[in-house]
């Protein structure tokens, strides 16, 4: 567990005034996955991989 309060996303510092360059957070771009690698797997685990992924 993190000591101290959690931090407030940049829309809400921007909601309530108070976004100054110094206190904002870096953002970072989440890229999504197109395809999955080959596994290597063969039978139950495969199909266990590939339902697993859908979830």
């Amino acid at each position: 567990m993190s000591k101290g309060r959690k931090k407030l996303p940049n829309e809400v510092k921007a909601l309530r005034g108070t976004n100054q360059p110094c206190r904002m957070t870096e953002q970072t771009e989440v890229n999504s996955i197109t395809a999955l690698p080959r596994s290597g797997l063969k039978g139950t685990a495969k199909r266990y991989l590939s339902w697993s992924a859908r979830n």
